[in-house]
């Protein structure tokens, strides 16, 4: 039966002798390769650190600024034209028996273009509503709230 060569052995055996010092040789050698492991995986995980410190204050600017244009376009307010215009179309639906009026009529009353009334008529939301014409669905109503 062998035994495992160990540094007893290796006193009395020359042959022992040689395999215990491989197997130093192997063990410091496998140390300094782990210990170099060890290095550059710190050297790694220093360097993907500061990557990611640099990714949080890229990302965290870009969320800023979204958030600055969400604020921006959600903060519309009616212009003082805007607010003339809304203020002459309630008076114009007050004006009707129902207080209701085709929007294409209102339009025209108004000489407005189709762009320029649609974005008065998001401003005057909660005042205006605009609804499908029983008789024609592809014609709006707008009444007074």
């Amino acid at each position: 039966m062998l035994e495992e060569p160990t540094l007893a052995n290796a006193r009395a055996d020359p042959r022992a002798n040689r395999v215990v010092g491989l197997q130093a040789d192997i063990v410091s050698g496998q140390e300094s390769q782990l210990l170099c492991l060890i290095k550059q995986q710190a050297w790694m995980i220093e360097k993907l650190e500061a990557r990611m410190e640099e990714m949080g204050e890229f990302f965290g600017v870009r969320l800023m600024e979204a958030n600055a244009r969400i604020a921006k376009l959600e903060g519309k307010t009616a212009q003082p034209k805007q607010k003339d215009r809304g203020e002459i179309l309630i008076a114009l639906l007050a004006a009707t028996p129902h207080g209701k009026m085709l929007e294409s009529e209102a339009r025209r009353k108004m000489d407005m273009t189709k762009p320029s009334f649609s974005v008065l008529l998001r401003t005057l939301d909660g005042d205006v509503a605009a609804e499908p014409w029983d008789k024609d669905r592809r014609k709006k109503i707008l009444r007074l709230k």
